[in-house]
């Protein structure tokens, strides 16, 4: 029965021989020399990956010379070509994508409002000792938050949140982009989906991070943005822990 190259290249060695034998051929038992098995062994994979012909034999003198067969490879490589883009899209989602999962003890109604309302936000919104000062904010479809970071020298990094889905007290999204001091973002920049839930007086807040570029996560994790956005969920944790008293 003729065997099927998909089956002749899903045994580990028979991968490696092809690798072998790609930049030049080679016999039988110099192949061998490269796996700690029997050249009975080796014949016997060489025989499979001969009749589906991805390998060749080539007499010279009284040695045979196996050597890899690059049209058949060709074949291969054209079938896999039809799921490269569908692999890269979500590889590159994956990579993309930044996700945190984060509870709260305190009611829903509490931590919504830490995350919709300026006064509050603007108590929490920024790791120690950094500080948030919002410009202006109109939480609705269409508004935006505007707001800057602000050193412990004083110097403020700008950014904006504009708002393109809300369902109150369950979900909202925004893209968030860094900007200059008269409100122009600086794109591209991140989309934010942020989900709430309570049960048992415990509120879960997931957050979902798409960046547009790879460039774009980069940068934030470079600016140490994973560390500083837990260190601000803490500081949120705090403030409900005084407010609740």
């Amino acid at each position: 029965m003729r065997r099927d190259i998909f089956q002749a290249i899903a045994d580990p060695t028979r991968r490696a021989i092809i690798v072998l034998i790609a930049l030049q051929a080679m016999t039988p038992n110099a192949i061998a020399d490269n796996f700690n098995t029997t050249r009975q062994a080796v014949s016997k994979h060489l025989r499979i990956l001969t009749e589906c012909e991805l390998v060749k034999q080539e007499q010279r003198g009284r040695e045979i010379y196996y050597s890899l067969e690059i049209n058949k490879m060709k074949e291969i490589e054209k079938w896999l070509e039809q799921f490269k883009k569908i692999w890269e899209t979500k590889f590159n989602q994956l990579d993309n994508l930044l996700l945190t999962i984060k509870k709260h003890a305190a009611e829903l109604s509490l931590v919504w409002d830490a995350f919709t309302k300026q006064e509050i936000l603007d108590q929490w919104w920024a790791p120690k000792p950094y500080a948030s000062k919002t410009k202006s904010m109109n939480f609705e479809v269409g508004g935006q938050r505007f707001y800057a970071m602000i050193s412990p020298e004083g110097q403020e990094h700008y950014a904006i949140q504009k708002y393109t889905s809300i369902t109150p007290k369950t979900n909202f999204k925004y893209l968030n982009a860094f900007a200059d001091k008269d409100e122009n973002p600086v794109l591209p920049g991140s989309d934010w989906d942020l989900s709430f839930s309570e049960q048992n007086g415990i509120t879960k807040v997931n957050i979902t991070i798409y960046n547009d570029s790879l460039e774009r996560m980069e940068q934030m994790i470079e600016m140490g943005f994973k560390e500083g956005f837990t260190a601000t969920l803490n500081e949120l944790d705090n403030l409900l822990s005084t407010s609740k008293k």
